[in-house]
């Protein structure tokens, strides 16, 4: 089994590289890239297309294994049959104003993941991925005022279910468009 990385893992690893983003966006930027990057894909590019989005210097062995594992973690997930996926985002005992901001920049990363895994506006047409899509663009512009009640903490949660079942929706939506169509 691979080792699991926990968000203060990640964000601790981003810091000391220097990277522009958090954790929650790089995850979310991870996943978008993983989801859609067909199984052979260039490892290389994504490796260049990742460092270029942290606009970071080039990570240490140590640094690697972290962001590797992560993205073992991403595609073990996405890819298993108990649809197990989970975002990383701060735990629960952060203030919830700042998981929903962490929740808001996971979804800028995704969506920015996807653009570097090549998906285009042509494959937008799919009215279920459109309207995801555009679903998780508005997530990732959520600024909210809070007090931290216990109503608010529901729709936290339903708001992160929602955007995890997208994701998972999504990768399987854009799979079905690329396998070729057979005729009976």
């Amino acid at each position: 089994m691979n080792k699991s990385v926990s968000f203060s893992n990640l964000e601790e690893t981003l810091k000391k590289l220097g990277a522009h983003v958090g954790a929650a966006e790089t995850h979310g930027l991870l996943t978008g890239m993983i989801s859609m990057a067909a199984a052979s894909s260039n490892e290389s590019a994504l490796r260049s297309a990742l460092l270029e989005s942290l606009e970071c210097g080039k990570p240490s062995k140590k640094q690697w294994g972290v962001l590797n594992a992560a993205g073992t973690q991403i595609k073990d997930d996405l890819n298993g049959v108990e649809c197990g996926f989970n975002m990383l985002l701060p735990n629960d005992e952060e203030k919830l104003s700042a998981r929903i901001d962490a929740l808001g920049f996971w979804c800028r990363g995704y969506l920015s993941g996807l653009g570097l895994a090549g998906v285009t506006q042509d494959q937008l047409h799919n009215d279920t991925v459109k309207e995801l899509v555009q679903d998780l663009s508005q997530i990732a512009h959520v600024s909210i005022e809070t007090d931290e009640s216990e109503e608010d903490e529901e729709n936290y949660m339903e708001l992160v279910e929602f955007v995890r079942v997208a994701v998972q929706n999504i990768k399987v939506e854009l799979s079905v468009e690329d396998q070729p169509r057979i005729l009976h």
